[in-house]
């Protein structure tokens, strides 16, 4: 079944301009119907927002070192690095009468560092680890805070076990139980009452975001990676890798759509990871694949998307657009490296 999604010519594709005196500038979500994202040239990020279109800096009483990571809705998760490295608290921010509010979503005592990466329902998701006593050792432990600022600790898949939360819808929340380089996809219930492992024993996976009775995420095998989706259960697992796709990633989900990035071809005839990746829609399998690539003009030669929402009959996807170059093309010595990157906004109207 065909409809204006799978037609190039029925998406508008906007490019949004980068920040003052900052070059690169990349998306990872939506808050009030506005990109949020990160932007830099030489230095740091910085986290910024663009509402009506135009970047907007996004800031913190007394620290400086911020970043922002999946927004949704009306809130944008977030957290501080310490200037002497490494993580600091985690941080949220809601729209509230078409501005911001910052919330402080670090606990008082007891944590070492939290991070809040995804935001949905008014709540948010990340991970944390505790201050650790002399001789003990500590791990990562996913993390959900309410609307009014409640902590809810989320279980891992076995005692002792390390899990980290990436997204929220308010109901849900994913991410992965396992320590890094064995870590499996994961869904729990906001009240952190049970662990539902999504991904198998077989491979490594990560579920990225929830909404809608979906998840979406990515599972790596030994052919490489493969944007996954799943409805609750490990046994619904879906592979939307297209045909002609060597492997792809799922970051985004809603009312039924899901977005991302495939490749043709996934690591350089150097052997290392290719650049070139084409943002992706579907519409819960691989044949419904839309390739939101065809709508960027040049010389942008790779995209992904990250988020996706409906929103006053529009379908509304966020991303990055990407310029990279390359230097011996198909030897053994090829190599890629990023020239400059844009916010990018997709949409498309709902018939």
């Amino acid at each position: 079944m065909t409809g204006p999604v799978d037609d190039p010519a029925r998406w508008k594709l906007t490019l949004l301009p980068s920040p003052k005196r900052l070059s690169r500038a990349r998306v990872f979500g939506l808050c009030g119907g506005h990109p949020v994202g990160e932007a830099e040239s030489r230095g740091p990020s910085m986290p910024h927002w663009w509402p009506g279109g135009q970047p907007t800096a996004l800031t913190h009483p007394t620290q400086k070192r911020l970043s922002v990571r999946m927004a949704s809705g009306d809130a944008i998760p977030g957290f501080w690095n310490r200037s002497s490295g490494g993580f600091g608290g985690a941080v949220g921010w809601r729209l509230v009468d078409g501005a911001l509010e910052l919330i402080d979503l670090h606990p008082a005592q007891g944590w070492d560092h939290t991070i809040a990466m995804g935001a949905g329902g008014g709540a948010f998701a990340g991970c944390g680890e505790r201050k650790a006593k002399k001789g003990e050792r500590t791990g990562d432990t996913a993390l959900f805070w309410k609307p009014d600022g409640t902590m809810v600790e989320l279980p891992p898949a076995e005692a002792g076990g390390e899990s980290s939360a990436s997204a929220t819808d308010g109901s849900w929340v994913v991410g992965t139980v396992g320590q890094t380089g064995g870590q499996r996809a994961a869904l729990w219930p906001a009240d952190g009452s049970r662990v539902i492992v999504l991904g198998d024993e077989r491979s490594l996976s990560e579920a990225s975001w929830v909404a809608d009775e979906e998840q979406v995420g990515v599972r790596w095998t030994h052919k490489g990676s493969a944007p996954a989706l799943w409805r609750g259960s490990a046994v619904s697992f879906v592979d939307l890798t297209p045909r002609g796709h060597e492997s792809g990633y799922a970051s985004g989900c809603a009312r039924g759509h899901q977005v991302g990035h495939v490749q043709v071809q996934a690591n350089t005839a150097s052997g290392s990871g290719s650049m070139a990746t084409k943002a992706a829609l579907w519409r819960g399998d691989a044949a419904s694949f839309v390739d939101l690539h065809a709508c960027v003009p040049a010389p942008w030669n790779a995209s992904s998307a990250a988020a996706v929402e409906v929103r006053d009959g529009l379908l509304r996807i966020v991303g990055t657009v990407t310029q990279f170059s390359t230097t011996d093309e198909l030897t053994p010595r090829e190599t890629q490296y990023l020239v400059a990157n844009r916010a990018a906004l997709w949409d498309t109207r709902l018939d």
